[in-house]
């Protein structure tokens, strides 16, 4: 493998400097490019599709034995599709990423958790009320594949059968001896990479599964 692999960190950034005719070392005392912007530019070179068109009819799709026009499926969880679960998962699960963190970095710096300290959980105020959630509670999000525990902060543009699950969360100041702590709220807890998956990308569910949130009565001691 020693053809496929870096010697140093270096390398992967000369190669992609390359056409700059600039090498990673050169770009750090440049410190960035503008390119040259070209408006219109599929009036001359067409888009990056196959026809040289936009293509709401993807011969490519169709080539590679999937529908060729955009269409719709029900998720595997929802109240359409499995309508018995729903009765004991009411909610929707969904996430996003939030520009405090990038991924799973920052938790450790300081600055970055005064900030956001903690996980939370978005759910809608009527919804929070029905399960005597009040704002700044610990509640507990379970699917049929676990459970982590989040704060609540309650509301209202939310649909309120959706919650907002916060994601990639470990928690630095726990120590190495027990992982960070990182199934305690952390929605990877709440999903697998199992079938089914999407048909045309091969991908899990990441979002789009149902959950249910209730209040956690009694909050753990915190080291």
């Amino acid at each position: 493998m020693k053809d496929y692999v870096w010697n140093d960190m270096e390398e992967p950034l000369n190669r992609i400097l390359k056409p700059s005719g600039t090498t990673f070392e050169e770009f750090r005392k440049i410190g960035f490019f503008v390119g040259n912007k070209l408006f219109r530019h599929y009036e001359k070179k067409g888009f990056d599709t196959p026809s040289k068109k936009v293509e709401l009819y993807s011969k490519q799709l169709e080539d590679w034995g999937f529908d060729p026009l955009p269409i719709y499926y029900e998720s595997p969880e929802t109240p359409y599709s499995e309508p018995e679960m729903s009765k004991e998962y009411p909610f929707i699960l969904t996430s996003r990423k939030e520009s405090m963190y990038r991924h799973s970095l920052g938790r450790q710096v300081s600055s970055l958790r005064k900030a956001k300290p903690n996980p939370i959980l978005k759910i809608h105020s009527e919804a929070a009320e029905k399960l005597g959630i009040d704002e700044g509670d610990w509640v507990l999000i379970s699917t049929k594949r676990g459970k982590i525990r989040q704060k609540a902060k309650l509301v209202k543009w939310i649909d309120p059968r959706v919650v907002e699950v916060d994601y990639a969360w470990w928690f630095p100041e726990k120590g190495s001896s027990n992982l960070f702590s990182w199934d305690e709220s952390n929605i990877n807890v709440l999903l697998d990479n199992k079938p089914p998956f999407n048909r045309e990308m091969g991908s899990p569910s990441m979002r789009g599964v149902f959950c249910k949130v209730s209040k956690e009565e009694s909050e753990p001691i915190r080291p």
